[in-house]
């Protein structure tokens, strides 16, 4: 568990997005937009939280919000396992 590296929740989001002005190209054509832009998005005290990161960053993230479902894999696997052991140790008859 000590080499998982950092963790963080939420995801990265690539977006192509208009820039607003009526005479760009981008305002009647899609694939035209302005991007790739990189959102990490996560929950914060119960409300959605975005923050723009730079490609390096976003791809750091990427890796860091991997590392947490990672985690979230082993905790589990782990969590079972103690159920397991909990209930045959339970199961056994002290003298």
């Amino acid at each position: 568990l000590g080499g998982i590296g950092h963790i963080f929740p939420g995801s990265i989001a690539t977006r192509f997005m208009p820039c607003g002005k009526p005479y760009c190209g981008c305002a009647t054509d899609s694939s035209k937009r302005h991007g790739p832009y990189y959102e990490w998005t996560r929950k914060l005290a119960g409300k959605t939280v975005s923050k723009r990161l730079t490609a390096e960053q976003a791809r750091l993230y990427k890796g860091w919000i991997g590392n947490r479902r990672q985690l979230k894999k082993i905790l589990t696997r782990m969590q079972a396992v103690s159920i397991q052991i909990a209930e045959a140790q339970m199961a056994v008859p002290r003298q």
